[in-house]
């Protein structure tokens, strides 16, 4: 599986079908063919939880959304993730895509720990792009209590749902809250 921060994403150019496709917040910044940068549709991704950048992401990696999803399934193997299973690249609502809390937990330390230097774009607060400031749907980064990361969620069938990391006096943590 190749990495998400590869080369092969330094510039992107993002066709209408994808990034108008559904109801994905990002849809307005984009005309027929924008060039965007990887750290641009990362922080899409973990700070605004922009599903279109999932799906660039996926066919920008794979070609297709749904190679990328058979890659992101033999890569929760090769983690250990036990009782995952990915339907699409962004986690929105499908009977099939499922992933347990603790595969979550051991995701996120898997992130913490192999790719530090792309870790602290789960801590930004905010970030610009095309003009539009987005904000960290993770609100407790605000809060000055070591909250570093990860990802806030919401399903219908498992309400609202947060991963977090934080560090505080030498200390970090992991949790993960649904409900």
């Amino acid at each position: 599986c190749r990495s998400f921060f590869s080369a092969e994403l330094s510039l992107v150019e993002i066709g209408v079908e994808t990034a108008v496709r559904d109801q994905f917040r990002m849809r307005p910044a984009f005309d027929n063919f924008t060039p965007v940068h990887h750290q641009d549709l990362i922080r899409g991704i973990v700070v605004q939880s922009g599903n279109d950048a999932c799906i660039v992401v996926a066919e920008g990696l794979s070609g297709t959304e749904e190679a990328f999803v058979e890659e992101m399934n033999t890569r929760a193997v090769e983690l250990g993730l036990e009782n995952s299973h990915f339907r699409n690249s962004h986690g929105l609502e499908d009977p099939n895509h499922k992933m347990t809390a603790r595969d979550l937990l051991k995701l996120a330390e898997h992130i913490y720990r192999e790719y530090p230097d792309y870790y602290h774009y789960f801590a930004e607060r905010e970030f610009v792009f095309n003009g539009i400031k987005q904000q960290n749907r993770n609100l407790l980064v605000y809060k000055n209590i070591g909250v570093d990361g990860l990802k806030t969620g919401h399903l219908s069938v498992s309400g609202f749902g947060v991963v977090i990391s934080a560090q505080r006096e030498g200390r970090r943590i992991f949790m993960v809250l649904h409900g």
